[in-house]
C-alpha cells in the first residue's frame, strides 16, 4: 500500500528535488539488498554470478527472468553490477573504464522491489516485461532502453536520459486481439518523469495512471493507441509530442497541471494549428475543469451546471442537441395527457382562466371560412379507439412540444412558426394554466441548449 508520505509527495507542488528526497526517505533503505531466484534467496556471490551471466549484450547472455531484487539503496546495486562485470572480465576495472562503463545486462522479466538505480549508464538495456514496485532511476542514461510491457507500481525516473526509449505496451502474443484498441497493456503503470529527456520515446499501446511529466522533454514522443487515466502535464516549453499520434490516444481530457498551464495551453494551440479539433476540445475541457475546481465554490457549481454537464466545456458539442431532443420527448407526455383528458362537449368549450389545456387558436390572418374562435384540442378514445387515440394524442403532444422547443425566435428566424406551417389547418397551438408555464420553461431551456450548441460547434467560447 502507498505510504502517507508518498501520497503527499504525489500531490505536492514542490520541485522535484524535494519530492526526490522524500521518495528516497520513504523507502526502507536500512535493510541490505536481497536477491531471490524463485522461492530461494541467493547469496551475494551467487547474485554476482547471475548478473555476470546476464551481461555482455552479445545475445548469448543468460536471462534473469523471475529473479527478484529487493531493498537496494545508496549505490548498492551499482556496486553489485560492477562486481558482476569484473567477474565476467576476470579482472578489476580501471578508473578510466569505470568512467566510460556502460552496463549491458539483460533485465527482461526481472522483478525490482524497493530499489534505487543511480548513476548508471545503461543505453539499450532491456527491461521488457519487468515489474517495478517503489523503484527510483536517478541520473541514469537509458537511451534506447526497452521498458516494453513492464508493470510499474510507483516508479520514478529522475534526471534520466530516456531518448528513444520504448514504453510500448502492445500485446504481441499469438492469441492477441486484432483490434488495436484491445492490444493495449492489461495493467496500468504509475510513473513519474522528473527532469527527463523523453525525446523520440515510444508510448504506443501503453496504459498509465497517475503519470507525471515534470520539467521533461517530450519532443516527438509517440502516443499512438496509448491511454493515460490521470496525467500531470508540466513539460519543458517547446517540446511537443508527435501530434498526429494523439488521434488514437485516450485520456487527453484527464490532463492537468501542477505548476503552470503553459504546457497544456501550448499543446492545445498546437492541436488548433494542426486542425485536430477533437483533441483541442479535450484539452480545453481539461483546462476549464481545473480552473472550475480551483475557483470560487459557487461559481464552480454554476459552471458545472451550465457548461460542464450540457457540453463538457465544448468537448461534446453534440450533447446539447441530444439533451434538447430528449427534453422534447419528455415534455410530450404531459401535453399528451392534457389532450386525452375527458371533458363534456369539448367542441363547445371556451378557454377559461387558469384551466390547464391546449387550444387550437386561429391565425390572425386566415383564409378559411371556419369560425375564428379557439377550440379545445381533445382526442376522444371512444371515437378513435384506445390504440389510435393514444398514438394521435402522442403525435399532437409531440407537435406542441416541438412548437414549445423552438418557440423563442429572433426576427424572421423563428423555427416554431415554420413548424406550425406543417399543420393543414390555419391555426396554432396555445396552452393555458400550468401547461403554459411548462411550455415557457421548455422554450427557455431549449433556447439555451440551442445557443450553446451553436457556440460550441462553430466557435470556441471556452478558450
Amino acid at each position: 500500500m502507498r505510504t502517507p508520505i508518498i501520497s503527499l509527495l504525489l500531490m505536492s507542488r514542490m520541485k522535484y528535488v524535494v519530492w526526490t528526497l522524500l521518495g528516497l526517505a520513504c523507502l526502507t533503505g536500512v535493510r541490505a539488498g536481497e536477491v531471490w531466484k524463485g522461492e530461494e534467496k541467493v547469496s551475494d556471490s551467487q547474485a554476482i554470478e547471475l548478473l555476470a551471466a546476464a551481461a555482455g549484450g552479445d545475445g548469448k547472455e543468460q536471462l534473469l527472468a523471475g529473479t527478484v531484487f529487493r531493498h537496494f539503496h545508496q549505490g548498492e546495486f551499482y556496486g553489485l553490477l560492477r562486481q558482476a562485470e569484473e567477474k565476467r572480465l576476470k579482472r578489476q576495472l580501471t578508473e578510466a573504464e569505470k568512467k566510460d562503463w556502460k552496463i549491458k545486462t539483460n533485465f527482461e522479466g526481472v522483478v525490482f522491489e524497493d530499489v534505487e538505480l543511480r548513476w548508471l549508464a545503461m543505453p539499450g538495456v532491456k527491461f521488457n516485461q519487468a515489474r517495478f514496485t517503489d523503484v527510483i532511476f536517478q541520473d541514469c542514461t537509458l537511451t534506447r532502453a526497452g521498458f516494453e510491457r513492464t508493470e510499474c507500481l510507483r516508479a520514478w525516473f529522475l534526471q534520466c536520459d530516456l531518448a528513444h526509449a520504448s514504453f510500448n505496451g502492445e500485446d504481441r502474443s499469438k492469441g492477441a486481439s486484432d483490434k488495436q484498441s484491445e492490444r493495449r497493456s492489461k495493467k496500468p503503470s504509475e510513473i513519474w518523469f522528473g527532469d527527463c529527456n523523453l525525446a523520440d520515446s515510444n508510448f504506443r499501446f501503453a496504459w498509465m495512471t497517475r503519470v507525471a511529466f515534470d520539467c521533461s522533454f517530450l519532443t516527438r514522443s509517440d502516443m499512438s493507441w496509448a491511454r493515460f487515466d490521470s496525467t500531470i502535464y508540466d513539460p519543458m516549453p517547446s517540446s511537443l509530442p508527435f501530434l498526429p499520434s494523439f488521434a488514437r490516444f485516450e485520456g487527453l481530457e484527464n490532463f492537468f497541471y501542477q505548476t503552470s498551464p503553459t504546457g497544456l495551453t501550448e499543446l492545445r494551440n498546437a492541436f488548433k494549428t494542426a486542425g485536430l479539433r477533437r483533441e483541442e476540445r479535450q484539452l480545453t475541457a481539461a483546462l476549464s475543469r481545473q480552473q472550475m475546481r480551483e475557483g470560487n465554490q459557487w461559481e464552480g457549481r454554476w459552471k458545472r451546471l451550465l457548461f460542464d454537464l450540457p457540453s463538457a466545456f465544448g468537448m461534446l458539442p453534440g450533447r446539447p442537441l441530444r439533451i434538447l431532443f430528449c427534453l422534447c420527448l419528455l415534455f410530450t407526455l404531459p401535453y399528451s395527457w392534457a389532450i386525452l383528458r375527458r371533458t363534456p362537449h369539448p367542441e363547445e368549450r371556451d378557454p377559461a382562466a387558469g384551466e390547464s389545456r391546449i387550444w387550437q387558436v386561429p391565425l390572425e390572418k386566415h383564409f378559411s371560412k371556419d369560425e375564428g374562435r379557439p377550440r379545445l384540442l381533445y382526442v376522444d378514445l371512444k371515437t378513435h379507439g384506445l390504440g389510435k387515440g393514444v398514438l394521435k394524442a402522442l403525435g399532437l403532444g409531440f407537435l406542441f412540444s416541438l412548437i414549445s422547443t423552438f418557440g423563442v425566435g429572433y426576427k424572421d428566424l423563428d423555427v416554431g412558426r415554420w413548424i406550425e406551417r406543417i399543420k393543414r389547418d390555419e391555426s396554432t397551438l396555445r396552452a393555458t394554466g400550468w401547461l403554459r408555464t411548462v411550455s415557457g420553461v421548455q422554450g427557455l431551456l431549449s433556447f439555451y441548449l440551442l445557443v450553446l450548441w451553436l457556440l460550441t460547434y462553430f466557435g470556441r467560447p471556452f478558450e
